[in-house]
């Protein structure tokens, strides 16, 4: 399972005609994980959606259990957006990762394990 242990490495990988990589081993991926793709500025982060889902929990217990104002309660509402605008993608049989959609410029991806999701670091077009 992805990041069933910690994610340490890094590794090139290339994108194929079908806009799709494989994960590198030292992912953990298997068939049938489901991850999320964060389109970042200059990267793609990609993580198990538990760990959004506990962050924003977090959020949400830190801001009810102290007043809330106007201003915060905007601030929550932009993560859940920004949540809601993430790409979920199943690994398929062959751990590999389907990034259609995903402008690209490159077809070369660093992949950059970090502790528990993956950094491919590639230009994206916007």
């Amino acid at each position: 399972m992805f990041g069933e242990g910690n994610i340490y490495g890094q590794t090139s990988v290339t994108l194929d005609t079908k806009e799709r990589i494989v994960l590198p081993t030292f992912t953990y991926a298997e068939p049938k994980d489901e991850l999320l793709v964060i389109n970042k500025e200059d990267y793609l982060y990609v993580c198990k959606e538990e760990k959004i889902e506990n962050i924003i929990n977090n959020l949400e217990q830190k801001y009810i259990s102290s007043n809330l104002d106007e201003k915060k309660q905007i601030e929550l509402e932009l993560l859940k957006i920004y949540r809601a605008i993430l790409k979920k993608v199943e690994v398929d049989k062959q751990r590999r990762l389907n990034l259609g959609g995903i402008e690209i410029q490159d077809k070369k991806i660093l992949c950059i394990g970090a502790k528990d999701s993956l950094i491919l670091d590639t230009k994206i077009r916007n």
